[in-house]
């Protein structure tokens, strides 16, 4: 892929490589869409998030319901490391469960909740670099737009419930074969 004007973005190496894709031509959505779902599950599963949300999953899964589960809850985030996604998270469950929610319900409704939150501040982050690369004239009008609508359309689409899957499941490389780099020179997009 060549260094387009996507080159000098500020985002780590997953996000920068979905970025390049935005204004190729020769990747499709499928291969954008595995690449976004790919950044995002690597980015979320770090530091002490797999560990929380395997224990939130275990705790939401118990046959017997807790009489307060959100103080079962605070003490499960209590004991893992503060991160933006987990602070999300956290927000996200305890409201539910303070509505009444079941654990289980809770948990999977502000997991996705979460994962929208995630990938609000992805799309935010690539228009804010790709505004910086067209106010530096590294990258035309026309470039600029149709990297940003197709961000934005791309993450839009991407799968929810398989994304917040790989996070219940720990599975950083769910994606990681939609991901995968083209190995030969006459792969181009899928016809």
């Amino acid at each position: 892929m060549p260094d387009g004007p996507h080159k000098n973005l500020k985002l780590d190496w997953r996000w920068k490589r979905f970025a390049g894709t935005l204004h190729n031509d020769a990747a499709d959505d499928g291969e954008r869409s595995g690449l976004a779902s790919h950044a995002l599950v690597r980015e979320i599963l770090t530091e002490d998030n797999p560990a929380l949300l395997a224990e939130l999953t275990r705790y939401a899964q118990q046959p017997q319901l807790d009489l307060v589960p959100e103080d079962s809850v605070q003490r499960i985030f209590s004991k893992h490391r503060r991160s933006a996604f987990s602070g999300t998270l956290e927000k996200e469950v305890t409201f539910r469960l303070h509505d009444g929610s079941p654990p289980d319900a809770a948990l999977e409704e502000a997991l996705r909740a979460s994962v929208d939150d995630q990938l609000r501040k992805a799309s935010d982050r690539i228009e804010d670099e790709c505004i910086c690369g067209y106010v530096r004239g590294e990258m035309r009008k026309d470039q600029y737009l149709c990297m940003v609508d197709r961000a934005n359309a791309i993450i839009d689409g991407l799968s929810r419930p398989a994304i917040c899957d790989a996070l219940r499941n720990g599975d950083k490389d769910a994606f990681a074969g939609a991901a995968s780099k083209r190995k030969g020179i006459d792969e181009g997009p899928k016809l």
